[in-house]
């Protein structure tokens, strides 16, 4: 995935990766609606958020800004807020299906 590209078939301009796209929307430095509409997504499959010694381990280091400037974006309260909602969930991940109106 992180090598894959897209070439529109004019050539004009080749896109970011898909997992350049990914990075963007987990730390919310794009608008995921607009993505999600260019692309026609209606559903996402999101992991849960771990818990126990190594997850709180993790979100310290992460948040002590040593690997990268990391904001309180939190992916999934995006999507509740934005006509999102949940409509699998297990002890692994949720499923979350777009509800909100008719994309362009």
């Amino acid at each position: 995935m992180p090598s894959w590209r897209f070439v529109p078939e004019d050539g004009s301009a080749e896109l970011p990766s898909a997992m350049d796209e990914y990075l963007k929307i987990e730390n919310g430095d794009v608008i995921f609606n607009d993505i999600a509409g260019r692309f026609d997504i209606r559903y996402v499959l999101w992991p849960k958020e771990k818990e126990g010694f190594f997850a709180e381990l993790e979100k310290r280091v992460r948040n002590t800004g040593i690997f990268k400037d990391k904001n309180d974006f939190s992916f999934t309260e995006y999507l509740k807020e934005n006509d999102w909602k949940i409509v699998y969930s297990d002890e692994t991940s949720d499923i979350y299906r777009y509800f909100g109106g008719q994309r362009l």
